[in-house]
């Protein structure tokens, strides 16, 4: 027998069986921002019957996706079967102020999940998951692949909208005229601070596929201020910048294998 000391503590277990089962939670929420359930359910509370009507999916699958969801706290079901985004869950509006939408629905795409399928071949060779599984590293795929490029791109800028506010009131730009924003994406970083600071300018910098599709900064206020500068980051940066920033690019970009000092 198992002395009482040496059994696991039971709420302890449970909180680790949660953990482990957290790949459910992320395909969960990428169905249903997809499926844009949040939207559906902004106009008021809905039984499965009429949200699977709305988003043209099958109604019972639904329904257990939808229950899902209530117990990971982003929905909430009545004693009627109507159901209603949580504080939690309006976060997956398209519409909502601080939406990660887009984030949930890039997490759990495919060409992003396979590769963390395959961490432990990582962990043992050192080589770069996502070019073993999709024969090529992580943005020479991107760029002949628009679909997957479109969903990172989206998602990447639904994190930014909802660090730029804190990233802005942390840190005085004031004194930089001239920013660069490396590997800057669409640009929403670059335009929460050239907002906020109507004396800077700024360079958003990436792949030319990238600074193409930066249709909201091109068409906000701030254009006038900003160039939008094509090129590999990995080659060279455009020179002359007060500032060069960087968000979430180091780690998708190192291709060196790191010291272990």
């Amino acid at each position: 027998m198992i002395s009482d000391e040496a059994k696991p503590d039971a709420p302890q277990a449970a909180e680790m069986i949660q953990i482990i089962w957290g790949f459910m939670a992320t395909q969960s929420l990428h169905v249903a921002a997809k499926l844009k359930i949040a939207d559906i359910l902004n106009s008021g509370p809905k039984t499965a019957h009429e949200v699977a009507d709305a988003c043209s999916a099958q109604e019972y699958p639904l329904r257990r996706l939808m229950r899902y969801l209530t117990a990971i706290g982003t929905l909430t079901e009545d004693e009627s079967g109507r159901f209603s985004c949580t504080a939690l869950g309006d976060l997956l509006r398209s519409d909502h102020p601080q939406s990660v939408r887009d984030m949930a629905v890039m997490y759990g795409e495919r060409f992003w999940w396979r590769s963390w399928g395959d961490l432990y071949e990582t962990v043992k060779t050192g080589q770069p998951a996502f070019d073993r599984v999709h024969g090529e590293p992580f943005f020479e795929y991107l760029s002949h692949t628009p679909v997957d490029a479109a969903f990172f791109n989206a998602g990447m800028t639904s994190g930014t909208n909802v660090d730029v506010e804190n990233i802005v009131a942390a840190y005085d730009f004031s004194g930089m005229r001239r920013i660069v924003d490396v590997a800057g994406g669409h640009g929403a970083l670059l335009r929460g601070i050239l907002e906020r600071y109507p004396d800077c300018t700024g360079v958003l910098c990436d792949l030319p596929s990238v600074v193409a599709g930066a249709g909201d900064l091109r068409q906000s206020a701030v254009a006038a201020r900003c160039e939008f500068i094509p090129a590999d980051i990995f080659q060279a940066v455009p020179p002359g910048g007060d500032a060069y920033i960087l968000k979430r690019i180091l780690q998708t970009g190192m291709t060196t294998r790191p010291s272990r000092s």
